[in-house]
């Protein structure tokens, strides 16, 4: 009768890049705070700065207008809001219809359209 051996372990095969295990960080978060932080400038900064602008405009125009302050506060969060989302959606839509390129004529519009309503409300 034969006998069950367990297969004997195949030796370490050397890796072309030895792991390194990586300093201890010199911050509480570590670099997550500072990756974070990038990322948001990469991504809002632009935006807020255009939402920003956009609201100081409609300020200005809508309390030289009507002379209320109520009105003028109003007018700049609305303007605000159109102006960040049209910086957004000026950054995204374009990279979005490359997105879509194999697609013909209404198909790439339409689902161009979907994803850039799904990355505003996001």
């Amino acid at each position: 009768m034969r006998q069950y051996a367990p297969p004997a372990p195949r030796p370490a095969l050397p890796h072309r890049y030895p792991y390194r295990p990586r300093p201890p960080a010199k911050t509480p978060l570590g670099g997550r705070l500072w990756r974070k932080a990038r990322e948001w400038r990469q991504r809002y900064l632009v935006a807020e700065i255009g939402g920003t602008a956009t609201a100081l405009a409609v300020v200005v125009l809508a309390y030289g207008w009507t002379h209320s302050l109520a009105t003028a506060a109003l007018a700049a969060s609305l303007g605000e809001t159109v102006g960040f989302y049209a910086v957004i959606l000026r950054r995204t839509v374009p990279a979005l219809y490359r997105r879509h390129r194999g697609h013909g004529g209404l198909r790439r519009l339409r689902l161009t359209g979907r994803a850039a309503a799904v990355e505003a409300f996001d």
